[in-house]
């Protein structure tokens, strides 16, 4: 019988077995005895931790990439529901009614809600405004508090209705839920009204691209401002900055069209306008300003009651005039300086915003 026909041949570690020159020595010692990896586990443990690895690898990345994604379309996704959201709070809040034809925003560039369209609580369209700003959402969450310019455009027709309501009473007004009621032992007492503040670091620029605003009495001349441009200006430090400039027109109730009726420039630096603390300052400001009228159709008087029929008469068909006024709120220096075909005056006058007097200088 040849050794590898016995039971357990070559068996590790059963040393009866082995071939009689073997016998003396000491048995061979596997690696499942010692308990190492053999070479073939080995690479294959190390593979599954390559294919573990990578595909954490791609997990992670696909959620960075969601993230980007989501944050980079953030502002097309919000841009998609702004209008209704914009619409439904501005009509639950005024007495009539805002439609909003499109928003668009984004990280970067301009905000723009355009096509705002106005209505009264009649149901007739007031106004038609596009508004936008010249910095992105990221410079807006950066700004602080210098927001840049926010520019505006378009028509409002701020006219009285049939029934001699004002465009506050019919449009803009404040929408209440009823009349106010007042409690058994007389009028509700409510607490002052703390008073009108600012940010303090505020630093932003309204500016008018070309609007026009039309008033007119339910029988009387209708007026436009027209092309009304410039800018409104807080540069900060409590100082507010005025540049504007229109032209006037006239319509009479059975005319067709606007006829010029002259011009309207406004310029003015008022300083110390709030407080530190962004507190709107009525009293303590001073003012540097000048209004220039020119070629004014005096027939706007009669918009006027005391003047109605009287100011052409008197004044001849224009009117050009030009109101200086420099100095703090209590002790104003004006000056008046008109020109017309009839007079030519120019009067120096003293005004006390804060105690509400007028005096002439002259």
């Amino acid at each position: 019988m040849s050794w590898k026909q016995q039971d357990g041949w070559n068996k590790p570690g059963d040393r009866s077995h082995r071939r009689p020159r073997d016998r003396g020595k000491p048995a061979a010692t596997t690696k499942e005895d010692s308990g190492e990896i053999s070479t073939w586990e080995a690479s294959k443990m190390k593979s599954e931790k390559r294919r573990k690895r990578r595909a954490m690898i791609w997990v992670i990345t696909g959620v960075l990439v969601a993230l980007f994604l989501l944050v980079a379309f953030a502002p097309t996704i919000a841009a998609a529901f702004a209008p209704g959201v914009i619409a439904s709070n501005a009509s639950d809040a005024i007495a009539g009614r805002v439609e909003v034809g499109s928003v668009r925003l984004g990280w970067f560039g301009s905000q723009r809600i355009q096509n705002v369209r106005l209505y009264d609580d009649k149901g007739e369209k007031r106004g038609e405004i596009t508004a936008k700003t010249d910095k992105g959402l990221f410079g807006l969450l950066l700004a602080g508090g210098n927001y840049g310019a926010v520019t505006i455009s378009g028509e409002l027709d701020a006219s009285a209705d049939a029934d001699g309501r004002t465009f506050l009473q019919h449009t803009v007004g404040v929408k209440t839920g009823g009349q106010q009621t007042q409690s058994p032992g007389g009028p509700s007492s409510k607490p002052p009204a703390a008073p009108p503040s600012l940010p303090g670091n505020l630093r932003a620029t309204l500016r008018l691209d070309n609007l026009r605003i039309t008033y007119a009495g339910p029988s009387s001349d209708a007026v436009r401002v027209d092309e009304l441009r410039g800018e409104i200006s807080l540069p900060g430090g409590g100082r507010v900055d005025i540049d504007l400039s229109a032209k006037i027109q006239r319509k009479s109730p059975d005319a067709a069209l606007f006829d010029d009726a002259g011009t309207v420039r406004v310029t003015a630096e008022a300083a110390d306008i709030t407080d530190p603390d962004g507190a709107i300052n009525t009293k303590g400001f001073s003012l540097d300003a000048k209004v220039e009228a020119r070629d004014i159709a005096t027939a706007l008087l009669d918009l006027l009651p005391d003047f109605a029929g009287k100011g052409e008469a008197a004044l001849g068909p224009t009117l050009s005039a030009t109101i200086s006024a420099n100095g703090p709120a209590g002790d104003l220096a004006v000056t008046l300086t008109t020109d017309s075909e009839s007079i030519t005056a120019d009067a120096p006058l003293t005004v006390d915003l804060v105690g509400g007097s007028l005096t002439s200088s002259g």
